[in-house]
């Protein structure tokens, strides 16, 4: 228990919840482009949406697989891709909209 003060009843002063430091707040730097990070997860599925809102537009999908690299599904049409068109949706006018990582 403490005063109105913030002391307790030992007579120390109590540290405040909300104090904190600008030393303990750090942001890490942005790894170098390609560089290899030691991650626990990885991204292997991302489902993308085109269209003017979540009720209307398309649905794709792509996957990675260890042994044939990233692969596309539209529908019926399935197409291997490369990594770069599988992750940078802006070129097909996508969105991303849900991401499936695995351990």
């Amino acid at each position: 228990a403490a005063d109105a003060n913030g002391t307790a009843a030992d007579g120390n002063a109590l540290a405040s919840s909300t104090e904190s430091s600008s030393d303990d707040a750090t942001v890490p730097d942005d790894p170098p482009e390609n560089a290899e990070l030691n991650t626990k997860y990885h991204l292997q599925c991302v489902v993308n949406h085109s269209g003017v809102s979540i009720n209307r537009g398309h649905y794709t999908c792509v996957m990675r697989d260890e042994a044939i690299g990233w692969t596309e599904y539209d529908d019926a049409r399935v197409s291997s891709i490369t990594e770069h068109a599988a992750l940078h949706t802006d070129a097909r006018h996508e969105t991303s909209y849900i991401y499936f990582f695995v351990h």
